[in-house]
């Protein structure tokens, strides 16, 4: 009970620069000021009590001692102040402060029900690391070796150029359609086959073609035992060069033969292993036009095209090399029966297998041995 009119006051800085304060004047007052406050995980905590006249004080946290960690000043008998810094979640609780009269009895003054609450940025950076490693693995291809990948920021770009000639040209028909006559496709040389993933996020520039309105698709792309189809219609752009095409080499736009979009696994899978490249012969370019066909590629080498930033940079394992992984190191091989893209397995490993089969052969024919003698 306060019987003077001195002036009480609380200050509490709980917030990141907010100060919150209550002065209080009264000379009767019979019940302790109860406060609830809020503190963000981390910060610091600060409790002041001001203009009291009492012979001594104490601080208590749930009854009892308070941490360790906090601190207490005094000034004189009339001010004491709490810092408590570092706060985590056990601090959370009531914290209060009692003045000790002449007589030795205990007052309380100031009881305060401390919450303690999430940082508001660091929820938003821990939501924003969740998202981003979850994007991350999303992204990462890395032949489904591992989830940990970066893009490689030490690669530039540079073009293949081929020239679409008519000996290597094929009839065939890829659409579910009923198409009476097969149509005629360019079948791309060596130099765009086998593994393509340094393409991935280029583009690749084809001369334009008539539309079909039968479903026949404009470019196939076949490896590691799937086909994928494109029509350059839905997503490609006029490129610079009249009556070409600029497809970007995303899985965007591109569809298995049964006419579902793909994923980048598996559009990252066929790149990796390419077999057949096929774009199709048109009637549009009558010969006007050089039937040339460009794909962009990176290379460690600077061509004065620019840097590539869309080729992923996996932490392979023991076993695997390439950026993403789609190698076999030395003496390792490719054992393709797990998986669409297969193992890499030691040669070592591979040994001690056989060697194992045949001392198991060797105790079985000692055994039924064993059994004939009887």
């Amino acid at each position: 009970m306060f019987r003077s009119a001195s002036i009480l006051s609380f200050v509490l800085p709980l917030f990141l620069g907010y100060s919150y304060g209550l002065e209080l004047q009264s000379g009767e007052w019979t019940n302790p000021r109860q406060l609830t406050a809020e503190v963000q995980h981390g910060k610091r905590l600060k409790l002041i009590v001001e203009n009291v006249n009492y012979t001594g004080y104490r601080w208590t946290f749930n009854g009892t001692y308070v941490s360790e960690k906090c601190e207490v000043k005094t000034i004189g008998d009339t001010s004491s102040t709490l810092i408590c810094s570092d706060i985590d979640w056990s601090d959370e609780g009531l914290y209060e402060y009692q003045g000790i009269t002449w007589s030795g009895k205990s007052e309380k003054i100031l009881s305060v029900y401390v919450k303690v609450v999430a940082c508001e940025k660091s929820k938003k950076h821990d939501v924003e690391l969740i998202e981003k490693a979850a994007q991350k693995k999303r992204e990462c291809f890395c032949s489904g070796i591992t989830d940990r990948c970066e893009m490689a920021d030490d690669l530039f770009r540079k073009k293949i150029v081929v020239r679409l000639l008519n000996n290597h040209m094929i009839s065939s028909k890829w659409s579910s359609n009923d198409i009476p006559v097969p149509l005629k496709y360019y079948s791309l040389p060596m130099q765009l086959k086998g593994n393509l993933l340094m393409s991935y996020g280029g583009f690749l520039v084809i001369p334009a073609m008539e539309k079909r309105d039968d479903g026949s698709p404009d470019i196939v792309l076949q490896g590691n035992n799937q086909s994928l189809v494109y029509n350059s219609d839905l997503g490609s752009s006029t490129s610079g060069e009249l009556n070409r095409r600029s497809i970007q080499m995303t899985e965007q736009g591109w569809r298995d033969l049964n006419g579902r979009y793909v994923s980048r696994n598996t559009f990252m899978t066929v790149l990796s292993k390419v077999k057949d490249f096929y774009i199709r012969s048109s009637a549009a370019n009558n010969g006007l036009e050089p039937l040339d066909v460009v794909l962009d590629s990176a290379d460690y080498k600077d061509h004065g095209l620019g840097k590539v930033t869309t080729v992923e940079k996996c932490e392979c394992r023991v076993g695997y090399v390439g950026l993403s992984c789609e190698k076999c190191s030395s003496n390792y091989y490719r054992r393709h029966a797990v998986g669409p893209l297969g193992v890499c397995v030691s040669f070592k490993e591979r040994w001690d297998l056989a060697k194992e089969s045949i001392e198991r052969h060797q105790r079985l024919e000692e055994y039924r041995n064993q059994l004939r003698t009887l």
